[in-house]
């Protein structure tokens, strides 16, 4: 990994947390998904294209590991 995309992901960590938080209603539960959220981004960095917003690629993994995390709970 790059030391700009390191940067990067590191500029973007609080406010992804609050954004994480709004959607959680818990600290903890934010910090969980934050987490995930930056597994799957360093398992899938070569996806992300050089040039565009770190930013909206991790709120919108975040998002999309909630809403899954929403629908396994539905289903159980």
């Amino acid at each position: 990994m790059t030391s700009d995309v390191k940067e990067l992901m590191i500029e973007v960590l609080p406010r992804l947390r609050r954004f994480a938080f709004g959607l959680t209603g818990s600290a903890e539960a934010a910090d969980d998904l934050v987490q995930s959220a930056c597994e799957r981004a360093l398992a899938r960095l070569h996806q992300f294209k050089p040039g565009t917003r770190m930013d909206s690629w991790m709120y919108r993994i975040t998002q999309t590991l909630w809403i899954d995390e929403l629908r396994r709970r539905r289903s159980r």
